[in-house]
């Protein structure tokens, strides 16, 4: 004979175990929301550091070129119209940079003010600029090589 085991009353145990299914999806699939937003942050920093850069680069090559054409003339004569009187640096606008300029002091640079009328563009030894954009800031420093005659 054949007995059968009644069983207790198990009314929606199915509940139960759907919902643990459930739930441990849902976490799976919110750590990979999270992490993709993580690497989302991480490119669009890396995008903007690159754009700074980019600017400081150019603002380095703008004021270069500028500082090479003379090494005479007075740092004031050639930057007077960039030149931001209350931080003594050359600011521009298009692209968004702050430069400024270094001579040698002994063994050190120091900071020559772009307003300066006893500074000669031949005493600047190294330019300085800073890439802006969005929240993100990058600087170059780079030597001024006299060419030679």
């Amino acid at each position: 004979m054949i007995f059968i085991k009644k069983t207790k009353n198990r009314k929606g145990s199915i509940l139960v175990v759907s919902l643990m299914i459930l739930s441990a999806s849902l976490i799976m699939a919110l750590s990979a929301s999270l992490v993709a937003v993580r690497q989302k942050r991480l490119v669009l920093s890396t995008d903007d550091s690159n754009y700074a850069y980019q600017r400081a680069e150019i603002g380095v090559e703008r004021l270069m070129v500028e500082v090479l054409e003379d090494k005479n003339a007075s740092v004031n004569d050639i930057f007077s119209s960039a030149c931001d009187g209350d931080s003594k640096l050359i600011e521009m606008s298009d692209p968004v940079v702050k430069v400024e300029f270094l001579g040698e002091d002994g063994d050190e640079f120091v900071q020559i003010d772009c307003d300066s009328t006893t500074d000669t563009a031949g005493d600047i030894v190294r330019l300085k600029a800073v890439g802006i954009y969005r929240r993100t800031q990058r600087a170059i420093e780079a030597p001024v090589v006299w060419p030679t005659p």
